[in-house]
């Protein structure tokens, strides 16, 4: 938890320097803080989404196919915003969020689902709470209206993280974790195995078969739950 809180700091840091970046002449640096915020938020969601595409099972691929869609039609928005007002937005995430795409890369099972859930509640908390103050912050009213359009997709997202989140705890909550490497709190582990799992997070999924094998291999196998 103490390294969840670290990266949603260092996370509000970098979001808050993001303005010196690039080009913005045509925008408040306010408004063009926003923008490349958002841009790089997009690359990142689609990224985890497609992680979870290849790791996850069950209620996460459900979110995953939504993630890659819904950022996807977003960062196209975005793009065009930032073009029209001659914003220069970054190609890639940024620190932070290069750092969660490389742990979920390197975490498969119980493990995976276990931070997936978590760090999708927090980034989507960040977003929404950075969305509805440009929404009524921001001095260009296309940037003003962009954010106010992301609020409702963003909500979903993190209702649908908030529920994953709530019923892997609900359902392994006497599961506990020794890994020194793990960022989320033992309770929050996988229910897509429809089995209580004390493997801690790790690199190794091997213990948890169903939810370490993707869900295209999950749908086609029919067995994505235990």
């Amino acid at each position: 938890m103490k390294t969840l809180i670290t990266l949603a700091a260092l996370a509000l840091g970098l979001a808050a320097g993001a303005s010196g970046a690039g080009s913005a002449a045509s925008a408040p640096a306010f408004d063009a803080h926003w923008v490349k915020a958002s841009a790089q938020g997009d690359i990142y969601e689609i990224a985890v989404g497609k992680l979870a595409l290849q790791k996850g099972s069950g209620q996460a691929c459900t979110i995953g196919q939504m993630l890659v869609k819904d950022h996807g039609k977003s960062l196209q928005q975005v793009q065009t915003l930032a073009k029209r007002l001659k914003i220069t937005i970054p190609k890639q995430p940024n620190p932070v969020q290069q750092a969660i795409v490389r742990i979920l890369s390197q975490t498969t099972g119980t493990g995976f689902q276990q931070l997936f859930a978590q760090f999708g509640v927090g980034d989507h908390q960040l977003d929404v709470m950075e969305a509805r103050e440009t929404a009524t912050k921001a001095q260009t009213t296309p940037v003003k209206a962009l954010a106010r359009q992301s609020l409702p997709v963003l909500r979903k997202h993190l209702t649908q993280f908030v529920s994953l989140a709530k019923t892997t705890s609900t359902t392994t909550g006497n599961s506990t974790t020794t890994n020194p490497t793990s960022t989320t709190p033992a309770s929050t582990t996988s229910t897509t195995t429809g089995q209580t799992s004390t493997t801690p997070t790790s690199t190794n999924g091997g213990s948890n078969g169903s939810t370490s094998q993707g869900c295209d291999r999950a749908a086609t196998n029919g067995s994505t739950t235990g």
